[in-house]
């Protein structure tokens, strides 16, 4: 079976438009949220220069997957005017890391308010 980690990849709080529901508490509800579903470690990122929460490892079961799109949903409902992206990539073809964090595949949710091409 597959091990995986979630990535959620937070913006900038210059990106987010003004408005918007981004303010301490809603980040610490989502938060909140993530780290009962999924834990919360403080190594295996993967972006340098963005906020980043980093999952425990967990096997890809329907069960898992299903707590995944959940957590999606609890994103797009607190901020119904971010975009979030949700993508995977292998550890190894990213960074040669897989070993060295004990996973396989990366689960990448990215949370933005503005898409470039």
């Amino acid at each position: 079976m597959t091990r995986c980690r979630l990535h959620v990849i937070l913006p900038d709080d210059d990106e987010v438009p003004e408005g918007t529901n981004w303010n301490e508490s809603t980040l610490e509800e989502l938060r909140s949220g993530f780290e009962d579903s999924f834990g919360l470690v403080e190594t295996a990122s993967v972006q340098e220069n963005k906020r980043e929460w980093v999952s425990e490892v967990f096997e890809e079961t329907d069960r898992n997957v299903a707590l995944v799109d959940e957590f999606e949903r609890t994103c797009d409902e607190l901020l119904p005017n971010a975009s979030s992206i949700l993508t995977r990539q292998e550890r190894d073809l990213m960074d040669g890391q897989g070993a060295t964090f004990d996973y396989d595949e990366a689960l990448l949710l990215q949370l933005t308010f503005r898409l470039t091409t």
